[in-house]
């Protein structure tokens, strides 16, 4: 199990939701809170699916996780289909899709069980209207990945990117650098689509809207798993002194790491808005005419 493998089953045990995303926040109506997450997660999706195109569009989304989004596209009438590299959460989308879709339309789920930048090409007539990466952008590989993106992408179609990406204080040294780890940066990715026949229609940032999802993760840590890892340590410590001083010993630096990261009370909404942005971005790819002077320059 890997750890957004690891957080999602957490997230539906703990939080009783469906999705790994951020919850889109920002409007009076919704407060942030673990209440509300839910309803904001929904939110998220709702932006996603107003950027879709009209239905019986064809539409990819790479790293589909449960297959929320999934189905809820499906039941729009579009022909979605999913890639994602774990095989407990390509079962599960399965389930999904076999539990609220028609027997045929759920029959007619592609759920490709790998890493995108090991997934097959498509032929030409098999390539879709547009491809969805909600927050599964920050795990590619770019060098492997953006080259092969235009072949699963039809003429004029669309690559939707909602993710983070770091910003240019990344590794300024200041409270709470390297707290947050993940995304890649941003100039740098705006500099490889330079060089692909992609042209950018549409650039939203959401860092306001998402950030304060921050001050759960923030309560959620500092005042409530805190203190119960504290307590189990004191436990261990005194029933088991011997034995935790070794364990704590071997571990010592990975403890660390891990204290740094999600107990120094760094995962704020202010280092999140200092090292992160948030965007949605609509990507186009340009008609054969127009790419075939745009050389590829990775």
């Amino acid at each position: 199990m890997d750890s957004r493998e690891l957080g999602l089953v957490l997230a539906r045990h703990l939080l009783g939701v469906d999705d790994l995303h951020y919850g889109l926040w920002g409007d009076s109506d919704l407060t942030p809170s673990m209440a509300q997450l839910a309803l904001a997660q929904q939110r998220y999706n709702d932006l996603l699916l107003a950027r879709m195109p009209a239905a019986p569009a064809r539409v990819l989304d790479v790293g589909c996780g449960t297959g929320h989004l999934l189905a809820q596209m499906r039941l729009r009438g579009l022909a979605a289909d999913g890639v994602i590299p774990s095989p407990t959460l390509a079962q599960a989308v399965r389930q999904r899709c076999a539990a609220v879709l028609p027997g045929a339309d759920a029959g007619a789920v592609q759920v490709h069980e790998c890493r995108f930048e090991d997934l097959a090409v498509p032929p030409p007539a098999g390539r879709y209207d547009l491809v969805l990466f909600s927050e599964s952008f920050q795990y590619l590989d770019l060098g492997q990945a953006l080259p092969r993106l235009p072949a699963f992408v039809r003429e004029g179609g669309t690559a939707l990117i909602c993710d983070f990406f770091k910003t240019a204080a990344e590794g300024d040294g200041q409270p709470g650098d390297g707290s947050f780890r993940g995304g890649h940066p941003l100039a740098d990715f705006l500099r490889r689509m330079e060089g692909t026949p992609f042209r950018l229609v549409a650039d939203e940032d959401l860092t306001p809207r998402i950030a304060p999802n921050l001050d759960i993760v923030d309560d959620l840590l500092m005042n409530r798993l805190r203190p119960s890892a504290d307590a189990i340590g004191q436990y261990l410590h005194e029933r088991h002194p011997w034995l935790t001083r070794i364990a704590m010993r071997l571990a010592r630096r990975r403890l660390e790491r891990l204290r740094y990261k999600y107990f120094s009370g760094h995962r704020n909404r202010r280092v999140f808005e200092r090292y992160k942005t948030y965007r949605l971005m609509t990507w186009q790819l340009a008609e054969h005419s127009e790419r075939s002077s745009m050389p590829m320059r990775l």
